[in-house]
C-alpha cells in the first residue's frame, strides 16, 4: 500500500526534527548551523590533540674545545618524576661534533597538548657544550620543535647553568609547531621497524639503567648491538639484551648478563596490544633485580607502542605479523563508526 499524503507529510517532519537535533544550541540560542561530520575526520583539529606513540629527542653537540662529556643527561618534559627521563644509548653519548636521537618516554606525556617545558639537565661537574636540539613526533619527518643558537649553550653542574630551558610558550612559538603541511603526524605506523623497535627498548632500558649503578650495558662495545630483535612465529618476537652486573669496588668484578625476552602481539577489539611472555636470564647474583626491571622496561616502551589505536580514530584489522627482517606489520587502518564504512584502505597497502 503506497503512504498517504499525511504518512509522507509525517516521514518528512520526522527527518526535520532529527536535523535540528544535531544543530549546536547554547545559552543564547542557535550559535549556527553546525551539524556534526559523520564518520568524523581522521586527524585532530590541533597539534595539541595529537597522540604520542613515538617521541624522540635530537640532540648535538658542540665543537668547541671542551663542548664534549660523558656527564649523565636527564631531559624533562613535564613536572615529576613521571615527566623525566635519562638520555642513554648504547653508544659513546655527547662526543664532540655528534648528533645522536633518543626514543625517549616520559609516562605522563601521552599527547602533544601534554609538554609543557623541555629541559636538558647536566648535574655533574663535565659540562656539556649543546649546539641543537629538536623534537619530532610519530612518523613525522620534520620536528615540531627545533633551536640552533649562534654558538652552543654550555650546561654544567658546576658551572653558571646546570640546564637549558625551553618553556612552554616557547615551545609554542616555534613557527611550525602546528599541522600545517603535516600528512602523517596523527596516523599509526603501518611497519614499525626492527631499529626503531630496538631503539625503543633501548630507551627504556637506558632509563632504568640510569638508576642502578651496578647494571650497565655489556661487553659487545660497537662490534654489535646490544639490544637485537628476531622474529619467532608471526605474532611473537625475541628481543636479545646484552648487559654486565658490575660488582662492588676495589675488587670490580663484571659478570655478563644475557637476557632474552618474548613479546606476544596482539589486536583486542581494534586495540594493538603487546604482552611480555618470557623472560630468561643466565645465572647471576641478584638476578631478579634486572629481571623486574627489564619487565617494567619492556612494559613502558609496549605502551608507549599501543597508544597508536588506544586513543586515536584507528584500530588494528587484524594480528600484527612479524617479517623475516624483525619488522611488524600492525595492519592499521581507520577506525570507522557504526553504520558507515572505513575511511579508507589498510594503512602502507
Amino acid at each position: 500500500m503506497r503512504p498517504t499524503w499525511r504518512q509522507r507529510s509525517g516521514y518528512v517532519a520526522a527527518a526535520l526534527a532529527a536535523l535540528l537535533l544535531s544543530v549546536e544550541v547554547d545559552a543564547g540560542g542557535v550559535s549556527g548551523c553546525q551539524v556534526s561530520q559523520w564518520p568524523p575526520p581522521n586527524n585532530p583539529d590541533s597539534i595539541e590533540d595529537v597522540v604520542i606513540w613515538q617521541l624522540i629527542l635530537e640532540t648535538e653537540t658542540g665543537t668547541s674545545s671542551g663542548a664534549g662529556s660523558d656527564a649523565t643527561i636527564k631531559a624533562r618534559l613535564r613536572p615529576g618524576a613521571d615527566g623525566v627521563v635519562t638520555l642513554d644509548s648504547t653508544d659513546d653519548d655527547w662526543e664532540s661534533g655528534d648528533v645522536r636521537r633518543y626514543f625517549i618516554n616520559p609516562t605522563s606525556v601521552r599527547k602533544v597538548e601534554d609538554i609543557e617545558q623541555l629541559e636538558l639537565i647536566n648535574e655533574s661537574d663535565d659540562g656539556w657544550c649543546v649546539a641543537a636540539v629538536a623534537l619530532y613526533v610519530n612518523d613525522d619527518p620534520r620536528p615540531i620543535f627545533r633551536n640552533r643558537p649562534s654558538s652552543c649553550e654550555l650546561i654544567d653542574g658546576d658551572g653558571e647553568t646546570d640546564r637549558l630551558t625551553f618553556s612552554r610558550s616557547a615551545l609554542r612559538s616555534y613557527r611550525h609547531w602546528s599541522l600545517r603541511n603535516r600528512t602523517r603526524i596523527a596516523e599509526p605506523p603501518a611497519l614499525i621497524t626492527s631499529y626503531v623497535f630496538e631503539r625503543m627498548i633501548e630507551g627504556a632500558m637506558g632509563d632504568f639503567l640510569a638508576t642502578e649503578s651496578d647494571f650497565q650495558w655489556g661487553f659487545r662495545g660497537q662490534t654489535e648491538d646490544h639490544v637485537t630483535v628476531r622474529p619467532l612465529s608471526r605474532h611473537v618476537n625475541e628481543v636479545s639484551l646484552d648487559l654486565k652486573r658490575v660488582g662492588p669496588l676495589p675488587v670490580s668484578r663484571h659478570f655478563p648478563i644475557d637476557a632474552t625476552v618474548q613479546v606476544v602481539w596482539r589486536c583486542v577489539a581494534g586495540n594493538l596490544q603487546m604482552d611480555v611472555r618470557r623472560i630468561r636470564i643466565n645465572p647471576f647474583p641478584r638476578k631478579e633485580r634486572i629481571r623486574d626491571g627489564i619487565r617494567s622496561s619492556f612494559e613502558a616502551a609496549l605502551a608507549r607502542l599501543q597508544l597508536a589505536t588506544e586513543l586515536t580514530r584507528y584500530r588494528c584489522a587484524r594480528p600484527p605479523e612479524m617479517r623475516p627482517d624483525g619488522s611488524i606489520v600492525t595492519f592499521a587502518e581507520a577506525r570507522p563508526l557504526p553504520g558507515f564504512p572505513s575511511d579508507g584502505p589498510v594503512l602502507g597497502k
